[in-house]
């Protein structure tokens, strides 16, 4: 009868070993996800080449971000060229707001600062910029992910939107 209690014991100790174990493995990886994947939250400075065509335009600059979890500041710098020749400048500072639902972020754009060497008609613009660089805007669902210390990705519901390097 003592062999049998012990061995009752022995075989309750493996089993609260092994489900111990595993909690402690699923709570790592836990940890590891949240820490790793989504910097939304966090801060962000970044900067992308870009290159943009559309219609009868391209656009060729850099956009980068600068943001702390809930503003930021997204600055658009590049030359517009139309089929034609035309070449236009764009020189614009956008100032947004981050606001969080659950894991659904939303950048809206708040104020937007032109520069005087802006040269560029605002119908031709709103042919190659998305709204959020021209007027009080949104946009959702953003995914930023570190692919490495120096990358980062900008995702938009999932779609790569921009990929750019640490400041």
């Amino acid at each position: 009868m003592p062999q049998e209690k012990i061995r009752k014991k022995t075989i309750i100790n493996r089993l609260l070993s092994i489900i111990l174990i595993i909690v402690v493995v699923l709570l790592i990886y836990v940890i590891y996800k949240s820490i790793g994947q989504d910097h939304t939250k966090y801060r962000l400075s970044c900067k992308a080449d870009i290159r943009i065509e559309n219609q009868n335009l391209v656009f060729r600059g850099v956009f980068s971000y600068k943001k702390n979890p809930s503003q930021g500041v997204a600055k658009v710098n590049g030359f517009v060229t139309t089929t034609d020749g035309k070449e236009f400048t764009v020189r614009r500072t956008i100032f947004f707001t981050q606001t969080d639902f659950g894991n659904n972020p939303v950048w809206t754009s708040n104020k937007i600062i032109i520069s005087n060497r802006e040269n560029i008609p605002a119908e031709t613009l709103e042919k190659i910029i998305p709204q959020f660089y021209l007027k009080h805007a949104s946009v959702t669902d953003i995914n930023v992910t570190l692919i490495n210390k120096n990358t980062i990705l900008i995702a938009k519901h999932n779609i790569p939107y921009l990929y750019c390097s640490n400041d």
